[in-house]
C-alpha cells in the first residue's frame, strides 16, 4: 500500500533469502533486506515493530524449510528414477 488510504496493495514482497532488521532511519522503523533493494517499514510503536519483525523473519525460516523440503523430495524422486 502507498498511503493508509489504499484498498489494494501496490506488490509483493518475495521474502525467499530475505533478512529482516530494525533501522534508525524512522521512528520504529524495521527493513526487509533483499539482494538489490532494502523495503522500509514503520510500525505504530515498539511492540508493533517487533510483532511484525518476529512475524517476518518467521515466514523467511518458512521459506528456507519449505526449499530445502522441496530440494530434498527432488533428489529423492532422481534418486527413483536412477535405481529403476
Amino acid at each position: 500500500f502507498k498511503t493508509p488510504e489504499d484498498m489494494q496493495p501496490s506488490g509483493v514482497i518475495n521474502l525467499k533469502k530475505a533478512t529482516i532488521g530494525s533501522s534508525s532511519r524512522k521512528e520504529h522503523c524495521f527493513c526487509i533486506n533483499k539482494t538489490g533493494r532494502t523495503y522500509f517499514m514503520a510500525a505504530r510503536d515498539a511492540s508493533e515493530k517487533q510483532d511484525w519483525m518476529t512475524a517476518l523473519q518467521h515466514c523467511v525460516e518458512l521459506c528456507l524449510q519449505m526449499e530445502a523440503e522441496e530440494e530434498t523430495r527432488a533428489r529423492a524422486a532422481l534418486e527413483n528414477l536412477h535405481a529403476e
